[in-house]
């Protein structure tokens, strides 16, 4: 057997049967966090396929893992996101980045926001989040990147500061 044969049977070709994309595993509440998403005039990215990662506008047939939920440009003729809405997203394990700007989401949205543990990036630019919301936050193990423009003068420097301490998050403002 030659060694290009045998580099392809025992690196390559495990990698190809498990995957070596995004990691993101079928995950049962998405079809219906997407449908509700697309529905708000949001867009979503799924991982359908190992090492496959696409923008939709139409669900996918069979499990997928659902990576992505863009709510920052939904559709300006409906009314803007709220807290109780976030529902849609409890149970969600794959999603990593989320944006919300514009939402009307409040510190009780952040509850909701904080069980997505995935998490990587958040939007919550021009929403009422405050200092409470961002020490909720605070329990986001994976997140790397968070966006708080425009959310008024209920998110402190001394609020900020501590969710950088306690994160490593980088903080937006």
């Amino acid at each position: 057997m030659s060694s290009a044969v045998r580099v392809f049977l025992t690196m390559v070709l495990p990698l190809m049967l498990l995957g070596c994309g995004s990691g993101v595993k079928a995950d049962p509440k998405a079809s219906a966090a997407a449908e509700w998403t697309l529905r708000r005039g949001g867009a979503v990215r799924v991982a359908d396929q190992p090492g496959m990662v696409r923008q939709i506008d139409r669900l996918p047939g069979g499990g997928f893992g659902l990576e992505e939920i863009d709510l920052n440009d939904a559709d300006p003729n409906q009314p803007p996101i709220r807290d109780d809405e976030l529902r849609a997203l409890e149970g969600l394990t794959n999603l990593r980045k989320l944006g919300l700007y514009g939402a009307n989401v409040t510190d009780k949205g952040a509850e909701t926001i904080a069980t997505l543990k995935s998490l990587r990036e958040l939007e919550l630019s021009q929403t009422q989040i405050t200092d409470t919301g961002l020490e909720t936050l605070a329990k986001l193990p994976n997140l790397e990147k968070l966006f708080i423009r425009n959310v008024g003068d209920k998110v402190t420097d001394d609020g900020v500061k501590q969710f950088e301490r306690r994160t490593g998050a980088e903080v937006f403002r």
